[in-house]
């Protein structure tokens, strides 16, 4: 396996954990922030919603830019979000943080996975793309 495709798995394995990490921190973001149940719900869904929104674009930007480029500003944009949501000091800075993960995290399915399908030799393309999806699956 080459490595910039075993970094990419790592990188879709991290992505997957910082996803779903939010959901056993609620609870304590709801008592530190003093949270309704639409706020709470409103945090869990923010990077999903932006996820949805950022997937289309991100794959326009990758056709202009190339896929490569594009996924690792998407990493770079994920990375600063998660240390956001680490150290926000409000909700509203948490409920940012989040937007912009999902924003990455869109970006880096959509950038990719693209970038990946084009590198991998035609032998090994199955396999290589189904790895992401298994990889993805563990985190």
């Amino acid at each position: 396996m080459r490595r910039p495709f075993l970094l990419f798995y790592v990188l879709v394995f991290l992505d997957e954990v910082a996803l779903l990490s939010i959901v056993p921190l609620v609870p304590a973001y709801t008592r530190a922030y003093h949270l309704s149940d639409v706020r709470a719900g409103a945090l869990l869904s923010a990077s999903s919603l932006a996820i949805v929104v950022a997937s289309v674009p991100a794959g326009r930007l990758s056709d202009r830019f190339g896929a490569r480029i594009i996924a690792r500003a998407a990493s770079a944009i994920a990375a600063a979000a998660m240390l956001g949501s680490a150290v926000a000091p409000t909700f509203g800075a948490l409920l940012a943080a989040r937007l912009a993960f999902g924003v990455g995290s869109g970006t880096i399915w959509s950038a990719g996975v693209s970038w990946l399908s084009d590198s991998a030799d035609d032998d090994v393309r199955d396999r290589t793309l189904a790895l992401v999806v298994t990889t993805a699956g563990v985190g």
